[in-house]
């Protein structure tokens, strides 16, 4: 989402001017609205896709237009001299004075025509002879109204100009007037480096002769201002007319910029201070929100717009040019699952995992319908029983309904023939088992396969305690380290060391389960039986390997889509969900919320705390 201030060449005049005692200052305030969709809890502005290009540059003004920024003062002085007086050390760049007009009445007409009088002063007009100055006036001249205001520059009476030849400028200090000139210039000439605060000025006209100089002949006096200390900030926005309490300045040069430089120059932009100053700020309104939805016991009210103005400044007037300002932002859903009026909000969510199978729970969250996901990051923090891994074979949980299977006694071992269709690295099993003893014991063993019997390489023993009478379970062995298995044949054997047990079969078209005794202690394994068409209860834990994208001790899913974890450190598992969000939603229909569900399993015990999902999101126009 852009907010397009500029994107070509937009000038922005700083001369607004700012009283705060005892200092003066010169602003322009542009207010920016952010749209908050209604159901985004905070908002992130990107550094790298806002920017802002464009120069502070001079700004020129006539210090005796009441339009000006800064005012001067004229007065009359002795010996046909008139005082100008700044508020400040200015640079003066022109003066002009009312200069005389050289036409003959017959020529007035013509020159109307050709837009060569600009009228002043409204008055009563009297037909002059220009070509001698001071002869008898005529009768008065009856002029129509369009007329009369095109003649208003023509010599009447007292607003007669001055034959201007030279203007003589004096530096003043204090009530003197020094005795020579600083500099002497034509009649709206340039003038160069001449900075002061007051100045006395004479007249030398065409007879080489002083002229009678008056406030009154004194028109313009242009002031060149460069920027100085210009800076940028932002600031809540407040009544027209009332001033600016707290502005944060992202931006800054500091002193006089003398020449027309880049004041934005590469390398010293300031998109990431803007991105941070504006988030920083919008960011404490929904707080704010938040803070008061809570101490008066409220559900939050988020607005439709939240607004910040934009604040450029400097110690003089001059001018903001802008080649572009851009401020890029997105939506951010963080905070609460439903942060609008009339729902409360949601911090986080604990699912509880029974551990005596492979069990799935669900965690629902609700974004806008219209929104295009930027980035949706979920972070979880599992408390679980076992090594970080999955289960890579069905584990189902154990029911009434289960009621068949092999019983385990202490005089034979009963195997179940698996084979990985691929290369995976385990790091525990899990059996499903019930105990038919008090304090039942049994051997497992996981051989490689040997022409078709498990007479080969023993790759793990361990033991399973069995204390619950008549319980179902997938009973897990760990493992201390991994083993690797291959696309091969291998064996899981099990036997009593005490009491007995039940293993669970269902129907299957896989290898038979046999049943096997050796004929004496020591002695080989002999297939004594087998059954045919079922399968054992078993699982393997499939850990990671180097190179392989990390499981975690639970898997997650958006209906039917697995979520991979992106990063795991101790019990933090993060995941990105963006692509399967973007999946769910419809850009182009009504703005509305729509409910996303996440399903978490696991054949751990413990807990898994799932922080509320944390999305980035820009709104489509249907």
């Amino acid at each position: 989402m852009d907010i397009v201030l500029a994107d070509s060449a937009t000038s922005w005049k700083v001369t607004s001017l700012v009283e705060t005692p005892p200092v003066r200052l010169f602003r322009h305030v542009i207010n920016l609205s952010f749209n908050t969709g209604r159901y985004a809890d905070s908002i992130q502005v990107n550094s790298e896709t806002s920017a802002i290009e464009g120069v502070f540059t001079p700004q020129e003004y006539d210090v005796l237009d009441a339009a000006s920024p800064i005012h001067a003062t004229k007065v009359s002085a002795p010996d046909r001299t008139v005082i100008i007086s700044l508020d400040a050390p200015r640079k003066i760049k022109k003066i002009r004075i009312k200069q005389i007009v050289h036409a003959d009445y017959s020529e007035a007409e013509p020159a109307i025509r050709e837009e060569k009088f600009n009228h002043q002063y409204g008055m009563t007009f009297r037909k002059y002879s220009i070509r001698a100055v001071g002869s008898t006036p005529q009768p008065p001249v009856k002029m129509n109204a369009a007329m009369a205001d095109a003649y208003a520059d023509y010599q009447v009476d007292d607003n007669r100009g001055l034959d201007v030849d030279k203007i003589e400028i004096y530096r003043v200090d204090g009530d003197a007037i020094a005795e020579e000139p600083t500099c002497t210039v034509g009649n709206n000439e340039e003038i160069e480096d001449f900075v002061t605060t007051k100045f006395a000025m004479k007249v030398i006209d065409k007879s080489k002769m002083y002229a009678h100089l008056e406030t009154k002949h004194v028109l313009d006096v242009i002031v060149h201002s460069n920027p100085t200390g210009p800076r940028i900030g932002i600031a809540a926005p407040v009544p027209e007319g009332d001033a600016h309490e707290v502005i944060e300045y992202f931006w800054n040069v500091p002193g006089e910029i003398a020449e027309q430089a880049d004041t934005v120059p590469i390398g010293k932009n300031p998109n990431e201070e803007l991105a941070k100053a504006l988030t920083r700020y919008l960011n404490d309104q929904f707080n704010t929100i938040f803070d008061d939805a809570e101490d008066n016991n409220q559900l939050p009210d988020i607005p439709d717009n939240i607004n910040v103005d934009l604040v450029l400044e400097s110690d003089t007037p001059c001018v903001f040019n802008a080649t572009q300002f851009k401020i890029n932002y997105t939506l951010v859903r963080q905070r609460s699952s439903l942060p609008y009026k009339g729902v409360s909000p949601q911090e986080k969510t604990v699912v509880r995992f029974p551990g005596n199978a492979l069990t799935t729970e669900t965690v629902t969250m609700e974004i806008p319908n219209n929104a295009e996901v930027i980035a949706a990051g979920l972070k979880t923090e599992a408390s679980l029983g076992g090594k970080p891994s999955y289960a890579a074979g069905s584990m189902q949980p154990l029911t009434a309904s289960h009621r068949t299977g092999i019983n385990i006694a202490e005089d034979r071992w009963v195997a179940q023939q698996v084979s990985p269709d691929k290369a995976i690295t385990i790091n525990g099993l899990a059996l499903g088992l019930m105990n038919l003893e008090k304090e039942t014991e049994l051997l497992v063993e996981l051989h490689e396969d040997w022409n078709g019997q498990p007479s080969g390489k023993k790759v793990l023993e361990a033991r399973i305690q069995l204390n619950i009478l008549g319980e179902r379970i997938w009973s897990r062995i760990p493992l201390r380290d991994s083993i690797p298995l291959a696309t091969q044949s291998y064996w899981i054997l099990l036997k009593s060391a005490k009491g007995t047990a039940l293993w669970f079969t269902r129907s299957g078209e896989g290898q038979p389960v046999q049943v096997l005794q050796a004929a004496q202690e020591k002695a080989p394994l002999t297939k004594i039986t087998e059954v045919k068409g079922v399968e054992a209860y078993y699982t393997f834990f499939s850990a990671s390997t180097h190179g392989q994208v990390p499981q975690a001790p639970f898997e997650l899913a958006m209906d039917n889509t697995p979520i991979p974890p992106i990063t795991m450190e101790n019990e933090t598992i993060n995941f990105e969900l963006k692509d399967a969000l973007n999946s769910k939603l419809s850009p182009d229909a009504e703005e509305k919320l729509v409910s996303i569900s996440l399903h978490l399993k696991s054949a751990f015990p413990g807990i898994v705390t799932v922080y509320p999902l944390r999305i980035e999101y820009r709104l489509m126009e249907p």
